[in-house]
């Protein structure tokens, strides 16, 4: 069974901005070694991170690792799509929509549980503005 370790296990949430989309050759190797886009990678490494603290782990097994990219490309596609939406982040009610569709996506995960949800939602959200606007 293959082990993913979880990188990034502590960081200042003033900093997750650029920690995540820092630019550099890692980045690139990083999104390339996983099969995400760097946009998406951002994010993994956000929701990687999160599920490693949140389980205690100091490596993922390759379901929970598979899982985890599947879930950052679903709910990064769906980012990509509300935040299309001339204003988003002026609109409360999207932005409502969003964190509720976040929500369920990662309730239906193996990794679920309410202190990570709440994480990745504002995570996800801060990120977004940066990326998406």
């Amino acid at each position: 069974m293959t082990k993913i370790f979880v990188g990034c296990r502590a960081y200042a949430r003033s900093s997750i901005c650029s920690r995540y989309t820092g630019r550099g050759v890692e980045r690139k190797q990083g999104a390339a070694e996983v099969g995400l886009t760097e946009t998406k990678y951002a994010f993994y490494n956000i929701l990687s991170a999160e599920v490693g603290r949140a389980h205690d782990l100091q490596e993922l097994d390759e379901p929970v690792h598979r899982e985890i990219i599947e879930v950052t490309e679903r709910l990064v596609d769906m980012m990509e799509q509300a935040t299309a939406i001339v204003d988003f982040f002026q609109k409360q009610d999207e932005i409502r929509a969003v964190k509720r569709d976040i929500k369920r996506t990662l309730v239906d995960t193996s990794f679920d549980n309410p202190k990570l949800r709440r994480k990745v939602i504002d995570q996800f959200m801060e990120l977004a503005r940066v990326k998406f606007k």
